[in-house]
Formats: structure tokens, sequence, C-alpha cells
């Protein structure tokens, strides 16, 4: 009952470490996703940097060198719409590239905390998991502890019998040789009586 109940929480903590090894795999395939998507994503960030820097410097000595010149070099104001116009979607050009990196940069960070939140499950799982195996090797050995009880026991429960046995075995030669001697004694008793 005890080897057979041994066996039962052996398998159950190895199934349950089992289930961790492979929650474990799982966290660390969506780790890895997570982490690509961030690389990709703080590339693209460098990217739309480098591209709004470059705009930002382009606009800036555009502004600097004809934009009041650009306004006010108009000779008409028919000339005038088109020009600042122009300007215009100069602005608000590089204004959707700030709000387009302004939104990467927000993604970059809600994968950095969804990053952080997955290594810290990674490491309870990999603690979990290393828990179970533990728990695993200790209820192995446990049983390898009853399991060598249960054949030592055996072996001299055995050799007991085999002791008994011989015991028997000598008790009723024992035997054999009184009825022997009680058989001889009564035929000479009956030889002299009789």
């Amino acid at each position: 009952g005890q080897l057979e109940q041994a066996n039962r929480e052996l398998e159950s903590a190895r199934s349950e470490a089992k289930t961790h090894v492979k929650n474990l795999g799982l966290v660390e395939d969506r780790l890895q996703r997570i982490q690509s998507r961030l690389e990709q994503l703080r590339q693209e960030e460098a990217a739309d940097r480098a591209s709004l820097k470059r705009s930002l410097a382009s606009l800036y000595k555009a502004r600097a060198r004809s934009g009041p010149a650009l306004l006010f070099g108009a000779r008409t104001p028919a000339e005038l719409g088109p020009r600042a116009r122009y300007l215009g979607a100069l602005s608000q050009g590089t204004e959707r590239r700030i709000r387009s990196l302004q939104a990467r940069q927000q993604q970059v960070h809600s994968f950095q905390d969804d990053y952080a939140a997955r290594q810290a499950e990674l490491k309870r799982q990999r603690a979990e998991a290393e828990a179970a195996r533990q728990l695993a090797e200790s209820k192995r050995r446990q049983r390898q502890a009853l399991l060598a009880g249960v054949r030592s026991k055996k072996a001299r429960t055995q050799e007991a019998v085999r002791e008994l046995e011989r015991s028997f075995g000598r008790l009723q030669g024992f035997l054999g040789e009184l009825q022997k001697e009680a058989l001889r004694q009564a035929q000479a008793r009956k030889a002299a009586g009789g």
C-alpha cells in the first residue's frame, strides 16, 4: 500500500513537473516573440527619429532661408496663398511625423512593460518548474528507499521461510527417528514378552 501510494505521488509530481516545463516553454516562446517585436519597434523608432531629425533640419533651413522671404516675397496676394499653403503642408507633415514617433514610442514602452512582465512570469515559472522537479526527485528517492526497505524485508522474510523449512525438515527427520525408535522398542517388547 505504501509503495502504491509512493508510486501515485511520484507520478503526480512528475506530471506536475511536465506541466511546469510545458508552461515554461510557452512563456519563453511568448517572451521571444515580444523581444523580437520590441527590437523591430526600436529599429522603426530609430528610423523615424532619424527621418524626423532630417526633416526638422530641412524645415528649419527652409524657413530660415526663405520662410519670411517666401511669404513676404510674394508680389501678389494670389502668390501668397500657395506659398503659405506650402509652408503649412510642410509643418503639418512634420507634425504628423512627430505624432507618429510619439505613438511608436508609446508602443515601445508598452512592449517594454509587457516584456518586463513576461520576464517576471518566466522567472516565476522557472522557480515553479525547479520546485516541481525537486519534489519529483524527492518522491523518487522516497519511493526508492521504500522499495529498498520492501526488498530487504522480503529477503529477510524469504530467509526466515527457508530457515523454517530447514527446521521443519530437521524436525520431520527427528520425528521419523523417534517413530523408528518407538517402533523398535515396541517390537523389542513384543519379542521379549511374546
